[in-house]
Parts: structure tokens; sequence; C-alpha cells
């Protein structure tokens, strides 16, 4: 599940001043009796202002996985009645799966993936990089950004007369936003301005186990810009925006937080400083 991290940056210092959960939800509907029809309801979405309702984006794109409930490590994915399915959010918000899939009296566990993507390409849906085995999808930053990966795994043991399922899906990076200030103008703080943003030491690829919630993260050890601009420093916190107004942020890999060498790199100018780069380390010991 997304956490979403949201870093207070006092120019003396650095604390994490919030961190909430972001989630969704989408309903999935069996209807026609035994067959399989998933209905897109509203995605509800937990931020510090509250309870947010929307729905999926027409055209969104999906995989799907769907086969006989066993033990998850005893799955047969060779006879999976879904798997690697393309599917898109219609107009209807309903999802089009193509031809239709039925019961036939069977227990059944789904499962779903997607990257918020609605172009029709090749490229907009998730990437699983197994085959006939549990599904893994895998991640690639490009130009730094990491696709917006969301997965469900809660839909287990469905039978056709569950009536209504819930298909939950989670987002599975994490979500960086900063937000700066300053005490006062001392210390050599006049005229302070963030130039630029980036995280040193991230990794630019991963693999997800949607099945078994479990990551693989590459150690590539990278540095991802994700801000270039002027944003004046003051005594109030501000959170850094891009300039068309969107919010500055970076989607990385849950807990690489806890990686002893990631840092926040600063670039800022100040009236009697000229440009200067500050390096904070984020790593915090667990103990």
């Amino acid at each position: 599940m997304r956490k979403l991290y949201s870093y207070l940056i006092a120019l003396a210092g650095l604390a994490a001043v919030s961190c909430s959960e972001e989630t969704m939800r989408l309903e999935n509907e069996l209807v026609q009796g035994n067959t399989v029809t998933f209905a897109a309801n509203s995605a509800r979405m937990i931020t510090k202002s509250g309870l947010q309702y929307t729905e999926f984006e027409e055209g969104t794109k999906y995989v799907l996985y769907g086969l006989e409930s066993v033990e998850k490590d005893s799955y047969d994915w060779g006879k999976a009645t879904l798997y690697d399915t393309k599917a898109k959010e219609s107009q209807e918000h309903l999802i089009d799966y193509g031809e239709d899939i039925f019961f036939d009296g069977k227990v059944l566990d789904f499962y779903g993936a997607t990257i918020c993507r609605t172009e029709d390409t090749d490229e907009a849906y998730p990437s699983n990089i197994s085959q006939n085995s549990s599904p893994v999808i895998g991640l690639t930053a490009e130009d730094n950004m990491l696709p917006d990966l969301m997965y469900s795994n809660n839909l287990k043991r469905c039978t056709s007369q569950m009536g209504l399922l819930e298909m939950n899906f989670t987002h599975a990076l994490s979500k960086v936003q900063i937000e700066v200030s300053k005490q006062d103008d001392g210390a050599g703080l006049s005229g302070a301005k963030i130039k630029g943003l980036s995280f040193v030491n991230t990794s630019l690829s991963g693999q997800l186990d949607i099945v078994n919630s479990v990551w693989a993260i590459d150690d590539t050890d990278a540095e991802r810009e994700f801000y270039k601009g002027e944003t004046a420093v003051t005594t109030d916190p501000t959170k850094i925006k891009n300039a068309d107004g969107t919010d500055a942020e970076l989607l990385i890999f849950p807990n690489e937080d806890s990686k002893q060498t990631i840092s926040l790199k600063i670039e800022l100018t100040t009236d009697k400083g000229g440009d200067k780069t500050v390096i904070y380390p984020l790593y915090t010991s667990p103990d």
C-alpha cells in the first residue's frame, strides 16, 4: 500500500512531517448468473484531507489473472482461466476483458494490476515478466520516473453465489513530496530559493509478485531528479510545485527510505552565498 511521504525541509535540518496512506477500491460485480462480469464503481482514496471519491478513467488498462482456488503455493498457472488478460475501463465503467468466462461450479481466485494509463498501446499495460507462473510485474523508470503501479490480490475463493465482489487495488509504490521553510533570514538564508531536487542512491527498476506482495528491487543507486525551478523559501512551510502548478513529487520503491545511502539533494541559492548544494541523508536507523 502506498505511503505518502511529505518531507518538511527546515534549512537548518530535515524532518519527516507526514505519512498518510492512500488506497483505492474497485468494486466488481457478478451478473448474468454464472458469467463473471467486472463492474467498476467509485475508487476510494484516504488522504490527509479525508475521503475522496473518483472512478478509474475511461480507457484505463488492466491485466487480469484468474484460476481455480487452491493453496497459493500450489496454483496450476498453466490452467489459469485468465492469464495476462488485457482489459480496459469502458465508458460505462465496466471492465471489458473480452470473451466472457464462467464459474462452471468452480471456486476461483482473481488478481489484477494497472499502471493507470489509458492510451491504446502495449506500453499502457503492466508487464508480467514471468511465464505460466505467479505474475511478477516489472517496473523500470523512464526519464527517472516510475509508473504508478496498482495491484489487487484480495479476491480469494470466489463463487457464483457471492454476488458482489470487491477488488481492492492498492498503490505499490511510495510517493515523496517536499515542503520547505526557514526559521528566519539568519545563517545566510536571506533570499533563499530552491532551484533543484533529486534523490540520490535510489533504484531505477524492480519486480513485484502481485500474488504474494513481494518486491525484488534492483540495487542501481541512481540519482533521480524530480524538480527544476525556483521556489522561494519563507518562514511558512511551502510545498514545492512545478511551473504548471502540479506538486513536485517522486515515486520510489517501498522501504527505500531505509537504505543507509539514500539522500535528498537540494540545489538552492541565497542573496549572499550564491548557488550551493546541500545533501540531506534520509536514512533513520530502526534502533
